[in-house]
């Protein structure tokens, strides 16, 4: 897995173009990850070995976060090169889901519904 961005502060946050103006990197909260074809990891005390295009890998990574019970979030997005997820506390976290646009908007989905959108995004 590559973190590719985590906590951020103001200052590089308001200069980045994309970014939220109250991004949840901010505040520590967030992280921007992609995975490796060939990573080893272990979820549910399950080990794993992945390969596939980078593509492949975001969507099952996607997956395996919205249907693990052990793993909980405040925000999960889809992007097409990778993923962002948050986390507050237990009692904050809202378990959204989304699926980022081509235009840069944002669609938010159930968890259902994204195990099947997730393939066609």
């Amino acid at each position: 897995m590559v973190i590719t961005s985590g906590y951020r502060c103001k200052v590089l946050n308001d200069f980045l173009i994309h970014a939220a103006r109250q991004s949840q990197h901010q505040f520590g909260y967030a992280a921007d990850f992609y995975v490796v074809s060939g990573s080893k990891f272990q979820v549910s005390g399950s080990r794993f070995q992945v390969s596939g295009s980078r593509r492949e890998l975001l969507i099952r990574a996607f997956r395996l976060i919205i249907t693990s019970p052990k793993i909980d979030f405040d925000k999960l997005i889809l992007y097409p090169n990778f993923i962002h997820v948050s986390y507050v506390s237990p009692q904050a976290n809202r378990h959204s889901v989304m699926l980022a646009e081509a235009n840069g908007k944002y669609r938010a989905v159930t968890r259902a519904d994204a195990l099947v959108r997730s393939l066609e995004a």
